[in-house]
């Protein structure tokens, strides 16, 4: 599993004085933007995304390479995140299909998707909303 790629959108979370932005760009390499065809909705303070059959529905993230099969296990640790923070079983991790803006090649990644009913949650309307906002200590300000 070396090299494994993950599509990063937004949901890596800096939780007990970790920066996960940073231990991701030491442990894996920034390939490109790309996106997923999804939608975007607001748990607590951070987008959670979701599979979609529509074509003009585009969530814009970034693929890293990842230097190690260990690496995915230590950059976003869900169960260590405090209450402020979508619970651990809210998301599970997935193999899937994105596509590279620059090239409009198909990878495949390691996506996290969220995994309970959205009824009640706010529809984020773009993929930007990730870009466009900064997360710090864990919370989207």
């Amino acid at each position: 599993m070396e090299g494994m790629l993950l599509f990063v959108y937004g949901t890596l979370r800096s939780c007990n004085d970790n920066d996960v932005r940073r231990d991701l760009s030491k442990k894996s390499s920034y390939i490109g933007e790309a996106y997923y065809r999804g939608k975007l909705y607001l748990v607590d303070s951070y987008p959670a995304l979701i599979p979609s059959d529509d074509p003009s529905d585009k969530v814009i993230g970034e693929v890293y390479r990842l230097h190690n099969s260990e690496t995915i296990e230590k950059i976003d640790k869900y169960e260590e995140c405090g209450e402020l923070f979508p619970k651990p079983y809210e998301f599970i991790r997935v193999q899937d299909v994105v596509t590279m803006i620059d090239s409009r090649a198909s990878v495949e990644c390691f996506v996290y998707l969220y995994n309970r009913k959205v009824e009640g949650l706010t529809r984020i309307k773009s993929g930007d909303f990730c870009k466009d906002r900064m997360y710090r200590d864990g919370v989207l300000s």
